[in-house]
C-alpha cells in the first residue's frame, strides 16, 4: 500500500520489434580494387580508330539482349565532327585484367549519336550477351534527385588509359547540379574518361562524364540520357535497385512497444497497449527527421501523444543504425491507490483508487537496428528511452 502512495515516476525504457513498409560520396592516385566489381561491369574501355590515330575513352553498359550489347558513351570519343571512327575496340573488365591479362574483347559499332548532348550509344554482337542479362550490376541507377552540392561522387573511366578505377584520396565533389549537367572538382579526370560513368557515395551511377578537364570536370545526368535513349528505342536494363542501397528516402514504420519498468505497481485495467506510428524522412544522406503518435501504457499509467524529433542514419548494406532523439507532447492519465477498500455489490472488497491526467511535454531517446528482409519491408529492434512527468497523489509533480 505505502509503495502505491509513493506515486507514479517517470517511465523508463522500451524495446520495440518494428516493422516499417517503406513509401516510396589535387592529384588524386587510382586504385582499381577501390571500385566494387559490379561497379566496374558496367564501364567499359572504348578504344577508336581514325586512321593512324586513336582515342581513349569509355562507355557505360547499359543494355543486352540475346544478341547485343548496348553502351552509351561520349559522342566525341567514337566521332570527330562528321567523321566516325573507322573501328572501335571495346574491352569488358573482367577478374584477369587485375591480373595483367586482357579482359574480353569485342568490336563495336556506332549506332545512333546526339552532337547537341554529346551522346552516341554503341552496339557490339556477342555471343556473352547472356551471361550479363540481368545481372546485379544493372541495379546500379542511381537518383540525381537525391544529389547534394558537396556530395561525394566518383568517376570511373580511362584517364591516361589507366582504366576501372576511381580516386583513392578521398572523393571527387560536386559543384552544380542541373537539369542538363552535372559539374564536379576533380584532378583525377583526364584523357580518357570521357564515356565513363559517374558514381555516386552507394557506387550507383548519376551521369556520364562528357568533359574531363581537370579542376572542373561534367557529366550528363543518367535521367537525361536514359529519357534519350528510350526515345531512341534501346532497351534499358540499368535500373534502380529493389532495396535502395541508401535506405528508403521516407519511412512509415509501426512499432508494437513492450514497456520493460515504470515506478509503480498498480495496474489500470481495459488499455489498449503501448504503440509507436513514425513518418521518417531524410533530408541528407546521414540526417533525418520524423513526425509520429506514441502511445505507452505502462503499469498504471497511459500516455498518448504526438513526436518530432531527429536521427542520424548509418547504412551498410541491408543494414542500417539510426540513433534518434525526439520531444513529445501529450496527455497522461495515472490512476494510484489512495488508500483504503471499498464494497462491491457481491458483497468483495477492492482497494480504492484515484485518476487524473495532465496535459505535459516529454521526450525520448534511443536507436533502432534495420533489417531490409523483403523490397520495401524493413525489420526494425529498438531501443529506447521515453520520460513524461507525472501526476502524483497529492498534486502534480
Amino acid at each position: 500500500m505505502d509503495a502505491r502512495r509513493a506515486g507514479i515516476g517517470s517511465l523508463r525504457s522500451l524495446i520495440a520489434l518494428v516493422f516499417a513498409v517503406a513509401s516510396s560520396n589535387g592529384g588524386a592516385a587510382q586504385v582499381a580494387t577501390n571500385v566494387p566489381t559490379d561497379a566496374k561491369e558496367l564501364v567499359i574501355q572504348v578504344t577508336s580508330f581514325f586512321g593512324n590515330a586513336t582515342d581513349m575513352g569509355a562507355a557505360i553498359f547499359f543494355a543486352v539482349d540475346s544478341e547485343n550489347a548496348y553502351f552509351a558513351t561520349a559522342r566525341h570519343v567514337v566521332q570527330r565532327g562528321s567523321r566516325t571512327a573507322d573501328s572501335i575496340n571495346l574491352v569488358f573488365w573482367s577478374t584477369e585484367i587485375e591480373t595483367g591479362s586482357p579482359g574480353v574483347s569485342f568490336r563495336g559499332t556506332v549506332l545512333r549519336a546526339d552532337s547537341i548532348l554529346d551522346l552516341a550509344v554503341v552496339g557490339a554482337r556477342t555471343n556473352l550477351a547472356a551471361e550479363y542479362w540481368n545481372r546485379s550490376s544493372f541495379t546500379r541507377l542511381g537518383s540525381v534527385e537525391q544529389l547534394e552540392i558537396n556530395g561525394a561522387v566518383s568517376p570511373v573511366g580511362c584517364p591516361q588509359g589507366d582504366c576501372w578505377g576511381a580516386p583513392a584520396a578521398g572523393a571527387d565533389r560536386i559543384m552544380t547540379i542541373n537539369a542538363l549537367e552535372i559539374q564536379f572538382s576533380s584532378f583525377f579526370v583526364g584523357p580518357g574518361s570521357s564515356g565513363g560513368a559517374l558514381f555516386n557515395a552507394e557506387w550507383e551511377v548519376i551521369g556520364m562524364v562528357v568533359q574531363d578537364q581537370p579542376p572542373r570536370a561534367v557529366a550528363l545526368p543518367i535521367h537525361l540520357i536514359a529519357e534519350r535513349l528510350r526515345t531512341w528505342g534501346y532497351p534499358l536494363r540499368l535500373r534502380s535497385p529493389t532495396v535502395p542501397r541508401l535506405g528508403y528516402e521516407t519511412e512509415i514504420g509501426i512499432s508494437l512497444l513492450a514497456p520493460t519498468n515504470s515506478i509503480g505497481n498498480a495496474i489500470v485495467r481495459g488499455r489498449s497497449p503501448s504503440g509507436r506510428v513514425t513518418l521518417s524522412h531524410r533530408i541528407r544522406s546521414a540526417v533525418s527527421w520524423h513526425l509520429g503518435a506514441l502511445r505507452l501504457a505502462p503499469e498504471n499509467l497511459n500516455i498518448t501523444a504526438g513526436t518530432a524529433g531527429l536521427g542520424l542514419y548509418v547504412k551498410a548494406g541491408r543494414f542500417a543504425l539510426h540513433p534518434f532523439v525526439e520531444a513529445a507532447f501529450g496527455r497522461i492519465e495515472a490512476q494510484f491507490d489512495i488508500g483504503g477498500y471499498r464494497e462491491t455489490p457481491t458483497g468483495t472488497y477492492v482497494p480504492v483508487f484515484n485518476q487524473t491526467s495532465v496535459d505535459r511535454l516529454g521526450g525520448g531517446v534511443g536507436t533502432s537496428l534495420e533489417v531490409n528482409i523483403l523490397p520495401r519491408t524493413i525489420l526494425q529492434l529498438t531501443v529506447g528511452y521515453w520520460g513524461f512527468p507525472t501526476p502524483m497523489m497529492n498534486g502534480l509533480n
